[in-house]
């Protein structure tokens, strides 16, 4: 008897729970009138114009600050919230018309954003990459959590109609500071910046319209309540839906395996240390794209361990089985007595804050080094960044067909790239460029100028102060005739006069006629005779160079 009783007593329990679903779930909602209020907050106008401008530009401000207090500002903001409610009910109730709408006041609204990002980075003075910008440029698991509950509250009181503000705080966090972000990559050229924030940015914005989706679904939304339905509609919008997914498919990829690699790190550094370990302070585990792995970790201990992070590298390479770069910090908790030759630190707030600034700007160190090695346009031996990020030494290599003019521009553009970096470029040796005079001129034009420009800067970035200048002329004579021992020695002088202004201390000489200097005009040309050449002083005796 209880056999033929159970059947039924499931489908009972069904009845009763589908109907209780009807009722309080998909009953308690109008759904004519929640589909009305949706879409006009999902369409272009003037307002939302504004509302972007307005938050993009306070979003933008406070990344080049480094300010939490400004960005919360632009969170407060949530001008994107109505297109990404509007694509979210438009997937689930099929309109064509209503997400194509949708999907243009996103793109509209995105352009703008980064019209507004890009011009205020190009105008400000600041442009040097900030930990709160550096925080933007790649998603992780807390981001796309973020996105997820945004999208699931922001439906929910969207069908409910209230709470809105509340929201708009949660959906501003996940979406307006990283396409900020996406304009002052793009506004610098650094497109790993830009594409890493707007990799973010797209995860968000389609975890946020799935998950409204899926709760406007689960109200009962659905093909009725769409005003016209083709079935060619249905096919464009559910292939839209199934395009949009796929690249938030993709982000979980890259998050799972960054959270696998985080708690193989973990895993590791509790295995080595045992009951020594307390807690892992700080964990950082970066994948460079090739492959690699960047690893910093703050641990705190009871006792300090000499070979920790030989060891712990060499665990970690084993069990990565990838090419990786480890940093690890101790600070010691307990009451052992470290010897003073041990590099330990003891456990105090200042320390575990300092510790966590050095790998923030040990992070914006490496990225500036990458961003700056695919800017130079020289071939370079090493680039040197400091840690606070401020300072850059960049040293050339030769290489056939690199004169210091082209170090020197590159220089130059970079330095104009990057404003907020100090930036000096080493050029290899190479002989110094000859500053050219007219016939019978002592005087030097712009040209001559721009290539003593040249000189100046390759001498102070070798770190030569003491220098020879050489004056020479050629030989034909112009119509009212000149000495031209004479001219070489003022061209010399205007020349020598010049470095001296500079701080150089400079020898000045003329050299007029060169050995067989008829028969190399011959062969050269007067033009090689018509220049002021520099060289280093060396001691002994100096022999003035052929031109």
């Amino acid at each position: 008897m209880p056999q033929t009783r159970w059947p039924l007593s499931l489908r009972q329990l069904a009845r009763r729970t589908l109907r209780w679903y009807r009722i309080q779930v998909v009953g308690q909602v109008d759904h004519a009138e929640v589909v009305v209020a949706v879409k006009p907050e999902a369409y272009l106008s003037r307002r939302y114009l504004f509302m972007v401008t307005v938050a993009c530009a306070i979003a933008t401000l406070g990344l080049l600050q480094s300010s939490p207090a400004v960005i919360i500002g632009a969170m407060l903001i949530s001008p994107l919230m109505g297109p990404i409610m509007g694509l979210g009910f438009s997937l689930c109730i099929i309109d064509l018309f209503a997400m194509r709408r949708s999907l243009i006041a996103l793109a509209v609204g995105m352009a703008l954003a980064l019209a507004i990002s890009a011009l205020i980075t190009w105008l400000s003075p600041l442009h040097e990459a900030t930990p709160e910008i550096l925080a933007r440029t790649r998603p992780n698991l807390f981001d796309l959590l973020v996105a997820i509950f945004s999208g699931l509250a922001g439906a929910y009181t969207t069908i409910k109609r209230k709470g809105e503000a509340l929201v708009g705080v949660a959906i501003a966090t996940a979406l307006m500071p990283p396409l900020a972000v996406v304009g002052y990559g793009l506004a610098l050229g650094d497109f790993s910046i830009a594409g890493g924030a707007a990799f973010l940015f797209m995860t968000n914005l389609l975890a946020i319209a799935l998950c409204t989706t899926l709760v406007a679904r689960w109200y009962g939304f659905g093909a009725r309540n769409s005003p016209t339905q083709t079935l060619l509609q249905s096919v464009l919008v559910i292939v839209t839906f199934a395009v949009i997914s796929v690249p938030l498919a993709f982000a979980l990829r890259q998050i799972a395996l960054e959270s696998w690699l985080a708690q193989q790190v973990r895993t590791t550094l509790d295995g080595y240390f045992g009951s020594r370990l307390l807690r892992v302070d700080t964990l950082r585990v970066r994948q460079d794209g090739a492959g690699g792995v960047d690893i910093g970790a703050v641990a705190l201990v009871q006792k300090w361990s000499p070979r920790a992070k030989t060891d712990l590298e060499r665990e970690l390479r084993a069990r990565l089985a990838r090419p990786l770069r480890f940093t690890l910090d101790q600070l010691v908790v307990g009451h052992d007595t470290p010897t003073p030759t041990q590099p330990v630190q003891s456990m105090t707030m200042d320390a575990l804050q300092a510790i966590q600034r050095r790998l923030a700007r040990d992070e914006a160190s490496d990225d500036l080094h990458a961003r700056i090695e695919r800017a130079v346009a020289i071939p370079v031996r090493d680039i040197v960044v400091d840690k606070a990020g401020g300072r850059v030494m960049i040293y050339g290599a030769s290489a056939p067909g690199i004169t210091l003019a082209a170090s020197f521009d590159a220089e130059v553009r970079l330095r104009q790239r990057f404003p907020g970096v100090d930036i000096e470029l080493v050029p290899a040796p190479a002989a110094l460029p000859a500053i050219r005079f007219a016939l019978g001129k002592a005087t030097a034009d712009a040209a001559a100028q721009q290539t003593l420009a040249v000189i100046r800067w390759a001498l102070t970035r070798w770190q030569v102060r003491r220098v020879v200048v050489t004056g020479y002329a050629s030989t034909p004579r112009e119509a009212h005739r000149f000495n031209n021992l004479e001219l070489a020695r003022r061209r010399a002088a205007s020349v020598a006069a010049l470095l001296r202004q500079a701080g150089f201390t400079v020898s000045q000489q003329a050299d007029y006629p060169v050995d067989g200097q008829a028969r190399l005009e011959r062969d050269r040309g007067m033009l090689a005779f018509q220049v002021v050449r520099v060289s280093m002083d060396a001691a002994g005796p100096r022999v003035a160079a052929t031109p």
